[in-house]
């Protein structure tokens, strides 16, 4: 308990010290107040190590329901019994300031899914709901034919520079004109999806952007989508077309459906 008490107050002292550093704000759209950045630090007893690991996650409303969304494998190390661990999701405002914490402890549901699939769920109860973000206006329908596809997520400097995380920053933002975007199913990965372009970004810049979402445009209508939950990118290749690998809505709220039903009946 001491240890998990020490590893929280380190990951406070770090974000109000540097959370009043000045800022210039860069330019920025409305999307990516959608994207969250996690972060924490995580105790092994058995190698006496602290790791610090994070991501990118979003959040879904449904009811009086507030869902965090992310991949799974943010959450790994700090799901683990074995270990003492103490994560923090951050609030800022539209300049990138963090203005306030959601400590990540004890108060959410981990909703059911598959053991294959790359996703986690959470039912989060906190005081600090009603400033999240939710991203339910863009789910339904999809598009058979979007035009762009955009990601903001927190990069791989977050972990370098406590700044970042407890600073002034935007999620960084990648942006594809989908002219030649093809859409792949996975046969042993039922639940993703694998988007396929030759100026996808798949390199080491991508750290840290798993658990953001996917947006889409329509060409016809400019009207925005939200087609999945990044996941990573994968190193094979379709022809000449970079592929990265997502999780589909779909599935998504299939999951948040599922366990809103059973609550219900309960």
């Amino acid at each position: 308990m001491k240890c998990s008490s020490m590893i929280l107050f380190c990951i406070l002292f770090f974000s109000y010290s540097y959370s009043q550093k000045n800022f210039n704000p860069a330019k920025s759209d409305t999307l990516n107040k959608f994207s969250y950045v996690v972060f924490g630090l995580s105790y092994s007893k058995k190698n006496q190590t602290v790791y610090s690991a994070g991501g990118t996650a979003f959040f879904i409303k449904k009811n009086t329901h507030t869902f965090l969304i992310s991949a799974k494998h943010v959450f790994t190390p700090f799901f683990s019994k074995e270990n003492k661990s103490a994560l923090l999701l951050y609030i800022k405002d539209k300049k990138g300031c963090t203005t306030d914490f959601i400590v990540l402890q004890s108060n959410f549901i981990n909703l059911p899914t598959e053991d294959s699939v790359d996703l986690v769920c959470l039912e989060i109860f906190d005081s600090l709901n009603y400033k999240l973000h939710g991203v339910e206006q863009f789910v339904m329908p999809q598009f058979k034919k979007p035009n762009t596809i955009d990601v903001y997520g927190y990069g791989v400097n977050t972990y370098n520079d406590t700044s970042v995380i407890y600073g002034c920053t935007l999620p960084e933002h990648f942006h594809i004109i989908n002219k030649s975007t093809k859409y792949y199913s996975d046969s042993l990965y039922k639940r993703d999806i694998l988007i396929g372009n030759e100026f996808m970004k798949t390199d080491s810049t991508m750290h840290g952007y798993s658990g953001a979402p996917i947006f889409l445009q329509e060409k016809k209508t400019n009207n925005i989508r939200v087609m999945g939950v990044l996941i990573g990118s994968t190193e094979e290749k379709i022809k000449k077309e970079n592929l990265v690998r997502c999780v589909s809505m779909d599935y998504v709220m299939e999951v948040i459906d599922k366990y809103l039903s059973a609550r219900y009946r309960e």
